[in-house]
C-alpha cells in the first residue's frame, strides 16, 4: 500500500493534523470523522484538500483536472462541460471542508480544559454525527463555527447532551436571538429557570417574549415555579457563569423559585453559552427564592472558597 492509496485511520489522521493527545479514543474518532467525513479518504487526497484551504488553487486544480478527464472518458461528455462541473463541485467541497476543519479546531479549543472527570469512553452516536457534519459543513462564519465547536465538545464530553431537535434549532438560530439568549443566560438558575418576581414588572419583557416565541423558554405572563431540594448544610446551584449557594440547617428542605422555565432546547443551548453574571443579577434572583428554612444565600465563582453574601437570616 503506497501513500496514494493508504487510508487514514483515526490515529494517523489526528497525527497528520497535529491534534493534541487529549483527543484519543471517542473524542479523536469524532474529530477525525468531522475532518475526513464518514468515508475513508486517501492520504494524498486529504493532503491536497487541506492544502487547497491554505493556498487556494493548486490542489484544487490537480484534483479537478484528474477528475474531469476521468469523467469525460467514462461518460463521453464534453471535457469543458465536465471541467466546469468539477470546478463547481470541488469549489463547494473545498468550502465545506474548510468549514468542517474550522469547526474541528474550535472543538479542540473548547476541549482544552477537559479534565479526567469530563472524559467519557462512550462514542458519539454515528447518526448524530451524520446530522452534525451537514450543519458544520455549512458554517461559514466564525460565530457559527465557534457555536458548532461548542456543541461537538459538549457532545464528546457527554454523549446525548444535544438532541437532534436542538441541532436543527441551532442551524436556524439567528444572531439577534443568540445575543438575547446569551444576555439573559447570566440569570439562569440551576440550568432550568430564570427567576422572576411575579408581582414586579419585567424590564426585559420584550426579550422574554421573543425567546418564548422562538421556543427557548416558557412562562412569560404565567406563574411557573421550580422546586429545588436542599440537604444540610446546603446546596450549590449554577447561576449563569457563577453559582448561588443556599445554606440550611434542615434536611429535606425545598425552596420555591418563580420564574421562566427553559425548554429542553433552551437548557441544552444554555449549557454551551458563556454568559456574564453580576452581583445585581444574583440579588434579584435571591429576592425571588423562598427563604423558609434557609440561613444564608451567597454568590461565588464555581468551586471557589470566597463568596459574597447576598442574604442572611435575621436572628430572632
Amino acid at each position: 500500500m503506497n501513500d496514494e492509496t493508504a487510508k487514514l485511520t483515526s490515529s494517523n489522521l489526528l497525527h497528520s493534523f497535529n491534534l493534541p493527545h487529549l483527543l484519543a479514543g471517542p473524542a479523536g474518532n469524532a474529530i477525525s470523522r468531522l475532518i475526513a467525513g464518514a468515508t475513508d479518504y486517501p492520504v494524498a487526497w486529504l493532503e491536497r484538500a487541506s492544502q487547497s484551504v491554505k493556498d487556494g488553487t493548486q490542489a484544487r486544480k490537480l484534483v479537478r483536472e484528474a477528475l474531469a478527464k476521468a469523467a469525460a472518458a467514462k461518460i463521453g461528455a464534453n471535457e469543458d462541460l465536465v471541467d466546469r462541473a468539477m470546478y463547481t463541485f470541488l469549489s463547494n467541497e473545498t468550502c465545506k471542508q474548510h468549514n468542517r476543519e474550522r469547526v474541528a479546531q474550535k472543538t479542540i479549543e473548547h476541549l482544552g480544559d477537559t479534565t479526567e472527570d469530563d472524559r467519557t469512553t462512550n462514542e458519539v452516536d454515528p447518526d448524530w454525527m451524520n446530522v452534525f457534519e451537514q450543519h458544520a459543513a455549512g458554517a461559514s462564519s466564525e460565530r457559527l463555527q465557534d457555536l458548532w465547536g461548542r456543541v461537538l465538545a459538549g457532545e464528546i464530553r457527554r454523549p446525548s447532551s444535544f438532541s437532534l431537535r436542538t441541532i436543527a434549532f441551532i442551524a436556524q438560530l439567528d444572531r439577534q436571538t443568540a445575543a438575547i439568549f446569551e444576555r439573559q443566560a447570566g440569570s439562569i438558575l440551576g440550568g432550568y429557570i430564570i427567576p422572576q418576581n411575579p408581582q414586579a414588572a419585567s424590564d426585559n419583557l420584550d426579550e422574554f417574549l421573543h425567546l418564548q416565541e422562538t421556543g427557548l423558554l416558557t412562562g412569560v405572563g404565567g406563574q411557573l415555579h421550580r422546586f429545588f431540594g436542599i440537604q444540610s448544610p446546603g446546596r450549590r446551584l449554577s447561576f449563569g457563569s457563577k453559582e448561588i449557594r443556599l445554606y440550611t440547617d434542615d434536611n429535606n428542605r425545598k425552596v420555591t423559585v418563580p420564574g421562566l422555565l427553559l425548554t429542553q432546547i433552551g437548557r441544552e443551548i444554555a449549557a454551551i453559552l458563556s454568559p456574564t453574571t453580576s452581583h445585581e443579577d444574583a440579588e434579584r434572583a435571591a429576592s425571588t427564592i423562598s427563604k423558609d428554612g434557609l440561613t444564608k444565600i451567597a454568590l461565588a465563582s464555581a468551586g471557589a472558597s470566597d463568596e459574597a453574601v447576598i442574604w442572611t437570616k435575621t436572628p430572632t
